[in-house]
């Protein structure tokens, strides 16, 4: 079946009302297939590049302990390695059980604004992550139990920043989310390719000291990338997703 031939069958299947409430509240510059991606306006808003930055800590922060999780675990916390399996997955479902939840309850706490929402949940994400990478850093190798307790925290509450930063770049996007992700995903891989690297140099013998500065240094990225996000946070639509018809009857109210 062609593209065509199914839009004319969606065409006889849809009434006229049906079709309005489907295309209600969307703008002319969201119905327009053709229509361009304004990149430089995107490119110069300040939300957006502090979206952008809070990624460039965010990311690491979470690479560090998918791609050495066991190795942390095993090496500096003592683990045996038939149990480093069990104690890495842990954090990942506690953080994949956190994100089903944080949705629902994200729209259950609408006693504070949009914005100071987007920037609790940033906090509660980012935030935790933070602390935890100063637990790691401090705590003695001989309370392995408290330091598998922080990285099951960073890991997990890395899953609230689904409804802090992901949701603020969907809600000021708009229609131009597909660009704003597609920057996003190019940090992640980045800090997929220099983190190795990183942590070669900085943890040859992977002593607790070793460990204990990439910590720090990661920690001091996230807490100044996402300072910077909830500084400049929003949570209205940018200039550039609304038509032109839309700012003039904003214009003549």
């Amino acid at each position: 079946m062609t593209i065509g031939s199914l839009k004319l069958n969606l065409e006889k299947r849809v009434s006229a009302k049906e079709l309005t409430k489907i295309e209600k509240g969307k703008s002319e510059r969201e119905k327009q297939t053709n229509n361009k991606t304004p990149y430089l306006s995107i490119c110069k808003d300040l939300t957006i590049i502090g979206i952008w930055v809070s990624w460039i800590g965010g990311a690491p922060a979470f690479q560090i302990f998918l791609q050495y999780g066991p190795t942390y675990l095993n090496k500096v916390l003592h683990y045996e390695v038939a149990s480093t399996g069990f104690a890495t997955a842990v954090p990942f479902l506690l953080a994949l059980i956190i994100k089903v939840v944080a949705s629902p309850f994200y729209n259950v706490v609408t006693f504070i604004s949009e914005k100071a929402r987007l920037v609790v949940f940033t906090i509660g994400s980012q935030g935790t992550m933070a602390v935890c990478f100063i637990v790691l850093a401090l705590i003695p190798t001989d309370r392995a139990f408290i330091g598998w307790c922080a990285y099951a925290f960073a890991v997990g509450f890395s899953g609230l920043n689904c409804v802090g930063m992901f949701k603020c770049a969907q809600m000021v996007s708009r229609q131009y989310m597909g660009f704003i992700m597609a920057v996003l995903s190019i940090i992640n891989s980045l800090s997929v390719l220099i983190l190795p690297p990183f942590v070669s140099y900085m943890v040859p013998t992977n002593s607790p000291e070793e460990w204990a500065m990439v910590f720090y240094i990661i920690c001091a990225i996230v807490v100044v990338t996402n300072g910077f996000f909830c500084f400049v946070c929003k949570s209205e639509p940018a200039s550039w997703t609304r038509d032109e018809e839309d700012d003039e009857s904003n214009g003549s109210v």
